[in-house]
């Protein structure tokens, strides 16, 4: 029964008519998309400031981690927050590396050595830069329960000099 072509196709034709398909996410996107050049040819200064404080740039990609890991300390009632030229400077200092595999990667994203939900603070000196694969294995484990697979001890130095 199922071996013949016409029956897949009526059972497919009477799926659809019971679930039709959904409508579209986004139904005015292209519309909002011609405004938004229109808007930007139009106002040439403004979309200039705009892209200037935003995530255009280089620097607004910066603020944009910053302003977004200070809304999360803020929600965990952890102190503390750091500004995009420190965490500039610690990516300068773990030389554009990952803190736990050393691999260098031009996406690090910022870690908390000891997370925000078990006591840390969002101060520069608890931020180390870690890769995507890392920081996702890492999770919210402390220091003492995650297993560095590479330069841990560089890690520890850099954030408790003796």
């Amino acid at each position: 029964m199922l071996d013949d072509a016409k029956v897949i196709q009526d059972i497919i034709k009477r799926l659809r008519e019971l679930n039709p398909e959904p409508p579209p996410k986004y139904p005015y996107r292209e519309k909002f998309l011609v405004y938004l050049k229109q808007w930007q040819k139009e106002h040439p200064d403004r979309y200039k400031i705009y892209k200037e404080k935003y995530e255009v740039t280089e620097e607004g990609k910066a603020s944009k981690i910053v302003r977004r890991h200070r809304r999360r300390a803020r929600m965990l009632e952890a102190g503390g927050s750091f500004t995009a030229e420190e965490w500039e400077l610690k990516k300068k200092e773990f030389d554009y590396r990952c803190a736990y595999c050393g691999r260098k990667t031009k996406t690090l994203t910022v870690d908390h050595f000891i997370p925000l939900n078990k006591g840390g603070t969002n101060y520069i000196e608890n931020i180390v830069p870690a890769c995507r694969q890392c920081n996702s294995h890492k999770w919210d484990k402390d220091p003492s329960q995650f297993k560095f697979s590479g330069p841990a001890q560089l890690v520890m130095v850099k954030l408790h000099p003796k």
